[in-house]
């Protein structure tokens, strides 16, 4: 999994073909954004098998306490911190409509990311890297619904897209605590 390649290839490719329904400058902006200031940090993230759909309904808890995982339909070998970014954010598109819970989420993303830290130490690099991660797992949700025809979806995530990308400042200041 090359989350860099891949916007440069088939994800821009597929919300190209839309650009008369989403922001293709905006979208453009994110992308140059992350080639200039992160493509170099990317490929020296630690990369291991990811489960790739980490979210609440994969997740078992028993007696409030995370015990395990479950649907292992798509892993793949890929940057280490996906699975926590992913988290959060399919937390944040299910919570999206509300302006209360997009302020909560950002302690959230900063919670799950210590939860993880607790288990596996992450690196500077990998804390560094967030905020662009966060940046890939939208548009990758954007492209992918653009691909099954979903286009309101596909706009929807593009407005979570730029709500992550107006707050960067927020986000990498709450980021700051590791």
């Amino acid at each position: 999994m090359d989350l860099l390649k891949d916007i440069n290839t088939w994800i821009i490719e597929i919300i190209n073909s839309k650009n008369d329904l989403l922001d293709i400058l905006f979208v453009n902006k994110v992308i140059k954004d992350i080639n200039m200031s992160f493509k170099s940090s990317y490929i020296k993230l630690p990369k291991q098998l990811i489960h790739r759909d980490i979210h609440p309904s994969n997740m078992i808890f028993y007696r409030n306490k995370l015990k395990g995982f479950i649907d292992f339909e798509i892993p793949t070998y890929g940057i280490r911190i996906f699975d926590p970014c992913y988290c959060s954010t399919s937390i944040l598109t299910s919570k999206f409509k509300s302006k209360k819970a997009r302020k909560k989420w950002i302690d959230l993303l900063s919670s799950i990311l210590k939860g993880y830290n607790s288990k596996n130490k992450l690196k500077k690099s990998e804390i560094n890297a967030i905020f662009y991660v966060l940046l890939l797992i939208q548009l990758l949700f954007m492209a992918y619904m653009v691909r099954i025809d979903k286009i309101k979806t596909a706009q929807f995530n593009q407005s979570i897209l730029k709500w992550i990308y107006d707050n960067k400042n927020t986000i990498n200041r709450e980021l700051k605590i590791f």
